[in-house]
């Protein structure tokens, strides 16, 4: 009984399409994000998104500001991002700086009220499952007293891992003996 309905599943090409498409990638909700950092914060997952808000009022508390995205235990990998920063710090020297892991993606000083830059293609590399940081920095200098931004993530497929490769090509192989066999055996029932 088990080999017969391990045979229907997995003699069928669509099926072993299905399960090759659902090992190859995970939305970001599949990974736990937080946030570490003061004032209000909000922080919203949605498929292969991600939108972390900050809202600070600094009244009389000049200084630099951090907020922290974490996103916990990412596979091993390579994990694709596109980024949106934007908000508003202070009216006089606007200090906006953004990393991920060890890379400087933005560091921008200006006399603009407010700010929005945006980056395409981030790649971060695990060998390990890991976290992954987003850090978010910021100054006010002046008497704007509130700092606000919004960083919005998106995810793009994450590649299969290196782990699983060999699984799909045996699984493919299979697939394709299985319903090559089918055939040799229904043209001899045939002629």
């Amino acid at each position: 009984m088990v080999r017969t309905l391990f045979h229907r599943l997995f003699s069928r090409p669509s099926t072993l399409i299905l399960i090759a498409i659902s090992l190859m990638s995970y939305p970001a909700n599949a990974v736990h994000w937080s946030v570490e950092g003061p004032g209000e914060t909000s922080l919203i997952v949605k498929g292969n998104k991600v939108f972390f808000t900050y809202n600070l009022d600094v009244r009389n508390n000049y200084g630099v500001f951090e907020w922290d995205l974490i996103g916990h235990d990412f596979a091993a990998g390579n994990h694709m991002f596109d980024w949106d920063y934007n908000g508003s710090h202070d009216r006089q020297q606007a200090a906006s700086i953004l990393r991920a892991e060890d890379q400087q993606l933005l560091d921008a000083r200006s006399g603009r009220d407010g700010f929005l830059y945006e980056g395409r293609g981030l790649t971060l590399k695990n060998k390990r499952p890991t976290d992954f940081h987003f850090r978010m920095f910021a100054t006010n200098d002046d008497t704007n007293t509130h700092l606000t931004g919004t960083l919005e993530l998106q995810m793009a497929a994450v590649p299969v891992p290196p782990v699983f490769l060999p699984f799909l090509v045996m699984l493919g192989l299979t697939g394709f003996h299985v319903t090559r066999r089918r055939l040799l055996l229904r043209d001899n029932a045939q002629g």
